[in-house]
């Protein structure tokens, strides 16, 4: 059985806050199905994530998990419930 390694749980977790953080963001500014013109750049900056990389990550992660869908070079919110662990 392979061993989890505490640091991992840590990042695992601060992804998922990021993550979280970003769809609020989103959803702060658009209903369910309704689509929000903002990069992911432009949505980290607001949220005080200043990396475009990890802004990325959380985008992704929330398109991995149905929350956002990609349309157009748009996001539309389809599901507005925070990511659980």
């Amino acid at each position: 059985m392979a061993r989890r390694i505490p640091h991992d749980r840590a990042v695992n977790q601060e992804s998922l806050e990021r993550a979280n953080a970003f769809l609020a963001a989103v959803a702060s500014r658009a209903g369910e199905g309704e689509l929000i013109d903002l990069s992911p750049a432009e949505l980290g900056r607001e949220i005080g994530v200043n990396e475009p990389l990890a802004a990325a990550r959380a985008i992704r992660a929330l398109l991995a998990r149905r929350r956002l869908e990609a349309v157009d070079g748009r996001y539309r919110l389809l599901d507005p419930r925070p990511i659980e662990a």
